[in-house]
């Protein structure tokens, strides 16, 4: 008899936790679901070389939801948001283009043949031959990320052209990943790890319950992303208290001083990456993606105006968005309406040709054995 009411307390107990958990389930969607998101971070550690870093989940299937729709993302087994694999050798007579970047470039809120890696392929294909784009995109990724991916990883595939899709956010989360460090002057390494939350990640992941909680609930999704950002805010207030101390970067104005650093760290960055790519032959293509304006249909360059000279020395070509957008500001939705007011499936069509029409500029033709020659400019040159 006892142990029937300790069985019947701890059902009343779990029935009137789940029944809270609805109640407030409920009250999240009535009060915030316009401006709640499910947009789960399927994020795994990867080794490149000494470094470790993140990739998304390989063979990894999800969803994302909020107001504006539902977008299912298809993960390959090398974390490459693909339904099919690459190998690392390239095959003959292929022109093979990596994309590298943000949540923007991985395609937050576009489905996954809408992003500008898609519409770069098929553009391509129809006007070049045969090409591959590997979208190599990865939610939160910094320009210091990217240059380790490239650096020790997306040679390997033997790729014509890299391209940097260049957000305004990667001033920050340069300084976030604390991969890299001027120092007198000078772009040197500083840590060789950088894996914000994998662990955590890797758990939730792990559990079905969780898992399924990531890409349905907005209860669990309020709370899980207010703990997110509040990290990801804490992590970069600490970081940049940490270069005031080191780098003696206080002057009358410290804000300024920190955004100088900021700008030094991505210009060297950019100018190691460009390096790189020269170095293994690669075009380098640098896509500016805008961020939102004033209004809800107008944008700005993520690229400061300082940094805009050295990026164009310092590539085989910048597209500006500007330069691409102009025509269209303040007129077509170029952000998602609602959610996290990523660039459209309108903008990633735009900046996709933009790119495309650059790469086939620089790419005239392909060789019988796929591969490139640089004239003495250091850009990809192919020949008839």
């Amino acid at each position: 008899m006892e142990k029937r009411s300790i069985h019947k307390k701890l059902f009343t107990l779990a029935a009137s936790l789940l029944l809270c958990c609805l109640m407030l389930e409920l009250g999240v969607r009535l009060t915030l679901g316009d401006r709640i998101v499910l947009y789960p971070r399927f994020h795994a550690r990867a080794e490149y070389g000494p470094y470790t870093i993140r990739r998304l989940r390989p063979n990894a299937r999800f969803r994302h939801t909020s107001r504006d729709g539902s977008w299912n993302f298809v993960i390959n087994s090398r974390g490459f948001r693909a339904t099919r694999e690459y190998p690392y050798a390239k095959p003959a007579g292929c022109l093979r283009v990596i994309c590298v970047g943000d949540s923007h470039t991985q395609g937050f809120e576009c489905r996954q043949d809408m992003t500008y890696s898609a519409v770069i392929e098929r553009y391509l294909n129809r006007h070049c031959g045969t090409t591959e784009v590997v979208n190599a995109g990865v939610s939160g990724f910094s320009t210091a990320e990217a240059l380790v991916f490239v650096e020790n990883e997306a040679f390997r595939y033997h790729p014509d052209v890299i391209v940097l899709g260049f957000f305004a956010n990667d001033l920050d989360d340069n300084i976030r990943a604390d991969l890299f460090r001027m120092e007198g002057g000078a772009l040197v390494p500083h840590r060789f790890e950088y894996i914000p939350a994998v662990g955590i990640l890797d758990v939730l992941d792990g559990c079905p319950p969780l898992r399924w909680l990531g890409q349905h609930s907005y209860l669990y999704s309020h709370l899980f992303n207010t703990a997110w950002n509040w990290k990801k805010t804490r992590h970069l207030k600490n970081a940049e208290h940490a270069m005031e101390e080191e780098y003696a970067v206080k002057q009358e104005d410290t804000n300024a001083g920190i955004a100088l650093y900021k700008q030094n760290l991505a210009r060297a960055l950019v100018e190691r990456l460009y390096a790189v790519c020269r170095s293994n032959n690669m075009a380098l293509v640098i896509l500016d993606i805008p961020q939102l304006g004033d209004g809800d249909h107008s944008f700005q360059s993520s690229i400061p105006a300082d940094l805009r000279t050295s990026f164009e020395m310092h590539s085989d070509v910048l597209i500006a968005s500007d330069a691409v957008l102009r025509d269209y500001d303040g007129i077509a939705d170029l952000f998602v309406p609602h959610g996290q007011r990523h660039i459209s499936e309108i903008t990633h069509m735009l900046l996709g040709v933009a790119a495309a029409k650059a790469i086939e500029r620089q790419i005239i033709v392909s060789r019988p054995n796929g591969t490139a020659t640089a004239d003495p400019t250091g850009r990809i040159q192919r020949t008839r």
